[in-house]
């Protein structure tokens, strides 16, 4: 099945976000909560569900710009890049706004 290894990667990324909310609380926002959340909504896109892929894609960039200061230099995920993705999207009727 194509999803197979998306439905993984979904996996793994929400034990991730789950393992930060445990130790950090559910209310704790960083860098790398953001990046989870924009990766939640790549992979999402790809499976082509987009009403739980553009909240994710604006509030994890929203995130990761607020707390840009956290961002590892060699991060492999950019805000620029989900940015990017925000804008071109099939489901972005209503404009969604980016900092």
């Amino acid at each position: 099945m194509k999803f197979d290894r998306l439905d993984e990667a979904l996996a793994e990324i929400q034990k991730a976000q789950a393992l930060i909310s445990q130790r950090r609380g559910p209310d704790f926002r960083s860098y790398q909560v953001g990046r989870i959340k924009a990766r939640m909504g790549l992979i999402y896109f790809q499976q082509e569900k987009y009403d739980k892929a553009e909240p994710l894609l604006v509030n994890g960039y929203e995130e990761m710009v607020q707390h840009i200061a956290q961002k590892p230099q060699d991060a492999p995920l950019q805000p620029e890049t989900i940015k990017t993705a925000i804008a071109s999207q099939p489901w972005n009727s209503r404009q969604a706004k980016c900092p």
